[in-house]
């Protein structure tokens, strides 16, 4: 967990509040000793195995974060982005959600406050035309996630028939 690696070494909080926990092996977010929180102002955790942004909102003084090449899937897994008000610059590409559709407007939905997102300013034209699309697009994306589900039953349905069709030629 982030806490352990950070327990580990407390040295990765530098003066300027930056905490670089890159390629840690990382699998989940839970809150350092409560005394650090407010001094962490940008935090680096890319290049690990996060799945879910669950206990991000501890860290409500960040202002730029960094979760590139994780294995975030779903937008519904930003959610806590939501509580960090003072955040300014995301960067989440490497990432299966940067790749779904209308990802960077349902984002901007979530951080109404970003001013970058993956190294890519974000104009006021983008940030008022994101409100529209994101209704649009959650729907788009809550049937995708519900297209993925019938395909794994799909899967398992054809891996069931194929078993009883080799237990059927056995027992005739």
């Amino acid at each position: 967990s982030l806490n352990d690696c950070f327990r580990t070494n407390q040295s990765l909080l530098d003066v300027s509040g930056k905490v670089g926990l890159v390629e840690m092996g990382i699998d989940r977010i839970d809150a350092m000793r409560h005394e650090m929180l407010p001094k962490v102002k940008t935090l680096y955790l890319s290049n690990n195995n996060i799945h879910s942004l669950d206990g991000i909102e501890s860290y409500r003084s960040i202002e730029c974060l960094s979760i590139t090449n994780n294995t975030i899937r779903y937008v519904n897994q930003l959610e806590p982005l939501r509580h960090l008000v003072l955040l300014r610059k995301l960067s989440i590409a490497g990432n299966p959600v940067s790749m779904m559709p209308y990802f960077r407007e349902r984002l901007l939905g979530l951080c109404p406050f970003l001013e970058s997102l993956d190294g890519v300013p974000i104009s006021g034209a983008e940030r008022m035309s994101a409100a529209g699309i994101a209704s649009t697009a959650a729907i788009v994306t809550e049937q995708l996630q519900l297209n993925e589900l019938r395909n794994l039953i799909l899967r398992h349905l054809s891996v069931q028939t194929r078993f009883h069709v080799l237990l059927l030629n056995q027992v005739c």
